[in-house]
């Protein structure tokens, strides 16, 4: 049976085949997928101690993010009253450093500070579940041999070249204090970094392991809980991107050897807080915004990852309401630093590198600008010349 002519004007022959949608380019090969295990384990140049805290930490990330798709008000998590739903539903943050630390016991992990606990959480009792005794220093890993083709982002890195810790001391934000914007379908994020543990015979040997330096740290990243779960990661060797897939259930590799714009578009801060600003640093920022777009959502790993991806420069400055700044050094600061100068960007407190600053509380916060090299630049000799 002949097809009907249709309205524009032509009609074809009845032996034209019908195009089906989507299948184009059904031919080709599917994209070759790069899970996080597999990442971690042939490319990234870390332990294998390593390796099993990051894949713990990536399982309870998991776990956060089906917490967060499914909802958060539901009848065990809150009381009814008055027909409102209470704070109980605000210790979003409280649960997910329970999932965490859970995921954290049965690795080499022998220090976890969380940003919803005032002190820190010993984990010495702990199994490693290798068999490797505490006090022994673990067998040099053999390098890994993978005959897959990475060669399209870089050469795989034997993890002989890493170094032997025995014990790690990790340092979690669980919701960075986002947890109401999470109940208000935000996007949310956790923040984590990973030392090497301090020797448990030093004297103030576990608060020790996680008052450090940023410069001194083995791992770190972020995730952003929002339409899609990310994962930003780096382990010293450059910033690689991965993204939850969905049918997977798994991080795969979809940004590989981030690498931020010597300068940026785009500039974050909160203008609601200028007038409690330093005139020199409400100068600096009108200065900035003659060439570059706000962009601020009020989520920090949002606003950080943002910045990470197209560049720019975030600032979160000291006021006359917060002298020293809100950020906190050791469980935002240090390790969104780290990334950013990892990806070849940069990050400040004032004139002072970030990196460099040890933390002498746990909850110590700074004045600090993260962002592209040439952004933070400007940043610190705006800071350095109004502090001479």
């Amino acid at each position: 049976m002949a097809r009907p002519a249709p309205s524009v004007g032509f009609a074809l022959p009845t032996s034209t085949p019908i195009r089906e949608r989507g299948r184009r380019n059904s031919t080709l090969p599917p994209p070759m997928l790069v899970t996080l295990d597999r990442h971690l384990r042939d490319v990234s140049g870390a332990s294998p101690e390593l390796v099993a805290v990051l894949e713990a930490l990536e399982c309870s990330f998991r776990e956060v993010s089906l917490l967060l798709r499914h909802g958060l008000r539901t009848g065990g998590d809150a009381k009814h009253g008055s027909g409102v739903w209470q704070r109980e539903v605000l210790k979003l943050d409280q649960k997910v450093a329970e999932i965490i630390l859970a995921a954290l016991r049965g690795t080499r992990t022998r220090v976890v500070a969380l940003g919803t606990h005032e002190g820190v959480v010993e984990l010495e009792g702990e199994s490693s579940g290798n068999g490797i005794g505490l006090d022994a220093a673990p067998p040099a890993p053999a390098p890994a041999v993978s005959a897959d083709p990475y060669d399209y982002y870089c050469a795989p890195t034997s993890p002989a070249t890493s170094p032997c810790v025995r014990r790690f001391a990790v340092v979690v934000d669980p919701l960075g204090g986002d947890a109401e914007k999470a109940d208000a379908g935000a996007s949310s994020g956790t923040i984590f970094s990973v030392y090497s543990a301090r020797a448990g015979g030093e004297e103030g040997g576990t608060r020790a392991s996680v008052l450090r330096r940023g410069e001194e740290m083995l791992a770190a990243g972020y995730v952003v809980f929002g339409a899609a779960t990310q994962l930003v990661l780096s382990v010293g060797r450059g910033v690689d991107g991965f993204t939850l897939h969905p049918s997977l259930g798994c991080f795969t590799l979809t940004r590989p050897q981030l690498r931020m714009p010597h300068t940026g578009r785009f500039y974050s801060v909160n203008l609601g807080h200028r007038r409690q600003w330093s005139e020199a640093m409400a100068l600096h920022v009108d200065l900035v915004s003659q060439s570059k777009s706000l962009r601020y959502t009020g989520t920090f790993v949002a606003d950080v990852h943002r910045t990470l991806l197209y560049g720019g420069v975030f600032f979160y400055p000291a006021s006359s309401r917060r002298p020293r700044g809100k950020l906190r050094l050791l469980f935002q600061a240090a390790p969104v630093a780290f990334l950013m100068e990892q990806a070849g960007g940069g990050s400040a407190c004032g004139a002072e590198r970030t990196l460099e600053i040890e933390p002498g509380t746990l909850n110590q916060c700074v004045p600090v600008a993260f962002g592209s090299r040439s952004d933070v630049d400007a940043y610190v000799r705006s800071s350095a010349v109004h502090s001479a």
